[in-house]
């Protein structure tokens, strides 16, 4: 199974499109307060835009039911990313939970996302921390990833895929496109190394 590749933080369709080219598995559009946030009703255009071609991930940290229903409704994004304890557990199969170093792993299972105490801030986690957790299920591994440690990282955990937002941006909520690509490239090829 290869590596999968989330850019989080996407602000736009042209960014969206970019991540697409780029080789990205699936795009982040956060809905809760951060330099990256947007709209429910942006969001929906940006997911409509690249419907099929990558997958939509709805970001939140800690949502009401209610909020995550709208988003779904208004976003129908393909996977709904919160800390864990805040997704709708009768929809296990939209579910991306957040487990932050530190915390209790002892539910972590399935898909789960591992990262930092703080999101977006290029807060990167302990490796043998992440290490240990991606024995617990398909973990993505998050937290001050970047083009020139994505690499290392990658041989270090074999995590189940990354997640990027702070590391391809020029200032908070900012992406660069070369970033992005370089992003994607190093994963690539960090992970064709790892399997061989």
């Amino acid at each position: 199974m290869s590596l999968f590749v989330k850019i989080c933080g996407v602000t736009s369709t042209s960014l969206a499109e970019t991540c697409v080219r780029a080789g990205a598995d699936a795009i982040g559009l956060v809905l809760t307060d951060s330099p990256r946030r947007v709209s429910m009703l942006h969001a929906a255009t940006i997911a409509d835009d690249v419907r099929g071609r990558v997958q939509v991930v709805a970001v939140f940290r800690k949502p009401s039911p209610e909020i995550v229903q709208r988003a779904l409704d208004i976003v129908r994004p393909d996977l709904v990313q919160a800390d864990h304890g805040h997704l709708n557990p009768a929809r296990p199969d939209l579910q991306l939970p957040v487990f932050r170093e530190g915390s209790s792993l002892s539910q972590a299972s399935g898909r789960f996302l591992y990262e930092g105490a703080q999101s977006g801030i290029g807060y990167r986690v302990d490796l043998s921390a992440a290490r240990e957790a991606s024995q617990l299920g398909e973990m993505v591994l998050a937290g001050g990833l970047s083009p020139a440690n994505v690499e290392e990282s990658i041989q270090a955990i074999r995590p189940h895929g990354v997640d990027v937002s702070s590391g391809v941006e020029s200032s908070p909520g900012i992406k660069e496109p070369d970033l992005i690509r370089e992003f994607v490239r190093a994963a690539r090829a960090a992970d064709r190394v790892a399997v061989q």
